[in-house]
């Protein structure tokens, strides 16, 4: 789904006859040997994100997100910028090579068919969407270049704004 869950989409979804359909042989040949692979490309995202999680982990103004052990697998690493600077990284960052997103993985409890009929949504979590910033770590991006926007964000921490 390329676009971000919201009620809309919901209401749309719950409306609709969903179906499923069988791969195509080619298309269960190639998954077939994707998942061959998939270990080697977890391990990869995971070795990028725990640079990132290295180099950024003193910063003032951006955290990474909470050391995962174990089998976690980021696909995309999400940092914590205040609201009003997340748009400014972003555009420093983009400006120096590395793409990132917003995200579109608003917490669940704001939606409508998640929330308690008697309670109220907590406003506290548009902000929290607001600061997050994507960063991708699949593992074909090579270290050195994950080394690199480690130093680019540290570059735009320490500018003064």
């Amino acid at each position: 789904m390329d676009s971000a869950v919201g009620d809309e989409l919901l209401g749309e979804f719950s409306a609709s006859i969903p179906q499923t359909s069988r791969f195509a042989n080619l298309q269960a040949a190639i998954g077939l040997l994707q998942l061959e692979q998939i270990d080697a490309f977890n391990a990869g995202a995971r070795r990028n994100a725990e640079i990132l999680t290295e180099n950024l982990k003193d910063l003032t103004g951006i955290k990474p997100p909470r050391s995962v052990k174990g089998d976690h697998i980021y696909v995309y690493y999400p940092l914590t910028v205040a609201p009003e600077k997340r748009d400014d990284l972003r555009g420093f960052l983009l400006r120096h090579g590395f793409d990132s997103k917003i995200t579109d993985m608003s917490d669940c409890m704001a939606l409508k068919a998640f929330r308690d009929p008697g309670g109220s949504r907590d406003e506290g979590r548009d902000s929290a969407d607001a600061s997050i910033l994507e960063i991708c770590v699949y593992p074909v991006i090579s270290e050195k270049s994950i080394s690199k926007l480690a130093r680019a964000i540290r570059e735009w921490a320490r500018t003064p704004t």
